[in-house]
């Protein structure tokens, strides 16, 4: 029997009755007061990565704490700690160059040492990006900055980004020449096969490389698939974790019911991390400059890959990003979005049970929604039921996506 990715443990909690019990004001407001601690240990993480080999004074400078700043007891615990991260950096790299072999090169590997080597990766990226195990006592160190601001001055931001904000058309434009996109071997996952594909980031501003992983349903190959591109929301480290939301909460339930997603990642984030920076972190640390200029870098990816999805045959396009919701209000856009990607889309595949059970559900979460509205309307109060992704045809959501979506859309349909 062929091997499969799993669905993580964490997820299959969260999506059961038991998973209620965090839908509460109380929860919410527990994970609220951790977000400080959770980036202090990416932090670490980080400043940990980018001074294997050095000593402790070149570790805390990259993580911008004074030495003086910690207890003696602290500073004491750092050599054996930093000992045993770079042991796990060294494993990491390891599993790395096996799983590059495997997904990107020409080595004969079966599927299931595809799905190990995997497997592996991730459990080994996860323990360098969060090391609770080895550097976890720092994250509860006040002295530890949760994020490494670097914020330009507005006299320096407006003389470099002047032309741009009287022009954002052209900081949004879409690039002359669209770069090549190139896909990896595939691996069996819970819904059918996942790959990644990649192409030169085709921002000048980001000498990089983009990746995105998709999602297709079992014995799709070469079909004419709606696709869905989803962005992720701020610090996710993408498939460099063993629980990635946006992969069990949208990519397979999606390709389990007959479509194709394209999850993206965001400059600054999982693979384009920046050294010595968290996924992310630049976004906030360099704010307001990071914002446009991952917007702006994002908006020319995501034209690339609507593009991209076009010459795959795709009828429909759809694109949509990650907000913080309640898990009622994620199932209910879960809802909406096969909906309304079954409306645009012809023929379309039969859910299966569970899946279908997962649909029901999600509609009778937007009943609920919209009737909570309508009596709390009649009381004199307002409320907002909540923000969620939609799924677009091709031409409304390249309307909405800016000058890049529309232009490489009208160059993917004439070719």
């Amino acid at each position: 029997m062929t091997e499969r990715l799993h669905t993580p443990w964490t997820h299959k909690l969260i999506v059961s009755p038991l998973g209620m019990l965090l839908d509460t004001r109380l929860f919410e407001w527990i994970k609220d007061r951790s977000l400080p601690r959770e980036f202090r240990m990416a932090r670490t993480g980080a400043a940990a990565a980018a001074t294997v080999g050095e000593d402790d004074g070149a570790f805390l400078d990259a993580l911008g704490v004074a030495p003086d700043a910690l207890d003696a007891a602290v500073r004491d615990r750092l050599p054996a700690a930093r000992a045993d991260f770079a042991a796990d950096w060294q494993a990491r790299a390891e599993a790395i160059d096996a799983w590059e072999a495997a997904f990107w090169g020409d080595a004969d590997v079966d599927s299931d040492e595809r799905v190990a080597r995997e497997e592996a990766r991730r459990a080994a990226s996860e323990r360098c990006i969060t090391p609770s195990g080895t550097l976890g006592f720092l994250a509860r160190e006040d002295a530890v900055p949760p994020v490494q601001c670097d914020v330009p001055t507005p006299v320096a931001t407006f003389e470099t980004w002047g032309d741009a904000l009287a022009d954002p058309t052209g900081l949004y434009a879409a690039p002359e020449t669209l770069p090549p996109v190139e896909r990896s071997h595939a691996v069996p996952g819970p819904a059918g096969p996942e790959y990644l594909v990649r192409f030169d980031a085709p921002s000048p501003r980001m000498d990089d490389t983009v990746y995105a992983r998709v999602f297709e349903p079992e014995g799709a190959a070469d079909a004419a698939l709606p696709t869905f591109i989803y962005g992720s929301g701020l610090g996710m480290a993408y498939d460099q974790i063993r629980y990635w939301p946006e992969e069990d909460y949208m990519g397979r339930p999606l390709a389990a019911g007959g479509y194709r997603v394209v999850l993206i990642e965001s400059p600054w984030h999982g693979r384009r991390v920046a050294p010595g920076r968290f996924s992310g972190e630049p976004y906030l640390a360099t704010a307001p400059v990071g914002l446009f200029m991952l917007y702006a870098a994002q908006a020319q990816e995501t034209a690339r890959l609507i593009g991209w999805a076009r010459e795959q045959g795709a009828p429909v396009v759809g694109v949509g990003a990650w907000g913080r919701q309640p898990r009622r209000h994620r199932r209910a856009a879960r809802g909406r979005l096969e909906r309304k990607l079954a409306r645009s889309a012809t023929p379309r595949r039969r859910l299966p049970r569970r899946q279908l059970h997962a649909h029901r559900r999600g509609r009778a979460a937007e009943h609920h929604h919209a009737s909570t509205g309508r009596r709390c309307r009649r009381r004199g109060r307002r409320v907002d039921a909540g923000a969620a992704p939609q799924a677009a045809p091709a031409a409304r959501s390249a309307h909405h996506a800016g000058p890049a979506v529309r232009a490489c859309g009208r160059r993917a349909g004439a070719a």
